[in-house]
Formats: structure tokens, sequence, C-alpha cells
């Protein structure tokens, strides 16, 4: 077995180059095709660049129309200085999401090392570069890919502040950011934030001089954004897809996203969510799913210094 504590700085780079490879590579023409959304978010990051106005002549909003909706801003600002190096054309308007996905891989495996150790912060970062869904949520000009990126560092500053209680004022701003990426995250940063308060209230009264401050930085950003999210442009998504009332329907529906035909086998329905017809995850990867809830059952408590159970 390779000793992966030896060379860690060796085996991170190798990994990081292969996640950007397997990003990069014929970026301009893998996939085939450049979907509506992309050439929107591609038009709009030229529009700024250029106007200081979106397509449909806004000042440089927080909020970009779309066709049916409202998009988050952060993504088409990223592109900007791509566009103006390299063009308008596919490439440049993919590369934002290669180098964010890339990036997504080495703030894993510090979030890992930080939780467990060094050995599993490798792993992470290797399973994060080679997984399909990542790999092609990286290769197409979508927002979502911000997501995971955004929360991944925001909850590697909260691991850190149980430590050293100043990071959690960067945890905070970090959370509060990532709202700003995808609508789904207008409801999962929230819920996720909540149950970690209820997790960690014990360190979170202990340290509240920062819990207090951290609070006041997630609400100065957040506010705005709920504001935002209760008006009429801020429900046009939700208005447009409807909204599900069935309480049995939405709990299926839910988990039919943890199913093993969706994560392993079918994969999402839509054909521009995956890569041909593979699913999200490896089906190599059912025993080590089982294998780490398994684990972390068994050692539920303490886990390199840090108190994961409340």
């Amino acid at each position: 077995m390779l000793k992966l504590e030896k060379y860690p700085g060796f085996y991170l780079v190798v990994i990081l180059i292969l996640a950007f490879l397997l990003r990069v590579l014929f970026l301009g023409s893998i996939p085939n095709g450049f979907f509506p959304d992309e050439a929107s978010n591609a038009y709009d990051a030229y529009s700024i660049l250029h106007t200081l106005k979106d397509q449909y002549g806004e000042f440089l909003p927080w909020y970009f129309k779309s066709a049916n909706d409202y998009r988050e801003g952060l993504y088409m600002y990223l592109m900007v200085p791509f566009i103006k190096l390299l063009g308008l054309n596919p490439f440049a308007a993919r590369i934002t999401s290669a180098i964010i996905g890339t990036l997504t891989v080495f703030i894993v495996y510090h979030l890992a090392k930080e939780i467990f150790n060094q050995r599993i912060g490798l792993l992470s970062a290797l399973f994060l570069a080679i997984l399909p869904w990542h790999i092609h949520f990286s290769r197409i000009t979508f927002r979502a890919i911000l997501l995971p990126c955004l929360f991944c560092l925001s909850l590697l500053f909260f691991f850190k502040s149980l430590k050293h209680p100043k990071w959690l004022i960067v945890s905070s701003i970090l959370f509060s950011i990532s709202i700003y990426t995808y609508h789904s995250a207008r409801v999962f940063i929230p819920l996720f934030l909540l149950g970690l308060t209820i997790i960690y209230r014990e360190y979170l009264w202990k340290h509240k001089y920062y819990t207090f401050w951290a609070f006041i930085a997630f609400s100065v950003l957040f506010i705005p954004q709920l504001i935002y999210q209760l008006s009429p442009e801020g429900m046009a998504r939700a208005n447009t897809v409807g909204i599900q009332t069935n309480l049995s329907k939405i709990i299926s529906d839910y988990l039919s996203y943890f199913s093993l035909d969706f994560l392993f086998f079918d994969g999402d329905p839509s054909p521009r969510h995956k890569i041909n017809n593979t699913a999200g995850l490896y089906s190599f990867q059912i025993p080590l799913l089982f294998l780490g809830l398994f684990f972390l059952y068994k050692e539920k408590g303490l886990i390199n210094g840090y108190y994961i159970y409340g």
C-alpha cells in the first residue's frame, strides 16, 4: 500500500493535475453543442465586460434576468476576466467552471484532512477528481458548480474555528456568499446552518463574542437576498416550475435523490445533467458509502479532535 503520508504534496499535485485535465481537455467541444443557458451566461458576462450592463440593460445587477427567471450573478462576474482574455467562445465560457471544479478538489482535500486525516483528505480529493457528476458540471457554463466549492470552503473554515474561534466570522461570510450561487442554495444553506447551530450550540454559546459577530456578518449579506427572494422576481423560478403542496409527493421526490438508481445507475433523467448514460457516482462506491456510514456511526464523538455529534 502506498504511504500517502510520506509525500502528500506530491500526491496532491498529481490529483489536481488529473482533476484539471479531466475538466479542461477538449473543453470547447465536449460536451457537444452549447446549451442556451451557457450562451445566456456567456453573453451576460460579455455585456458586463463591455457595457457594465447585462443583456437587458441593467447596470451591474446582483441577479441577471433570463428568459423566464432571474439568476444569481456571482458566476457571471467570475466569467468576465476569461471572456476578456480568451474572447466570446465556448472554451472561454466554460473555463470558469473547470477552474472552480479543480479548486473544489483542492478545498475538499483540506476539509477532509481537517476533519479526519491526511490519508482521507487525499482519497477524498481523488474521488471527487474522477466523479462523473462533478466532471460534467465542471465542463459546462452552469453556475451550480459554485455551490459545492463555496459550501466546502465555508465548512472548512467552520471546522477551523473549533480550534481558533476567529475563523467563525470568515465561515459565516462564506456561507452567506454561497447563497448567491444557485437557486437551491437559498433553501439548503439556511437549513444546513440551522442544523449546524443545533449540533454545535454549546460551542457557539461558549464563544458568544465571535458567534454574535458571525451572525451579524451573515445577516448583512443574507437579508438583502431574503428580501429579493420574496419579491416577484425572486419567486419567478418557483412560479415557473410550480410549487408542490402534496407532502407525500415532496417527500417521495426528495428521497428519490438518495436512491441507488439515481446515484449509481440511471442518474439524472435530464441528458444535459450527465455524461451520456452515466450516473453521478460509480457503482464500486456503493460498498464504500455504507462502510463510511458505518464507521461514522461507530466513531461518533471525537474525530481528530472535533466533536462531530452533539
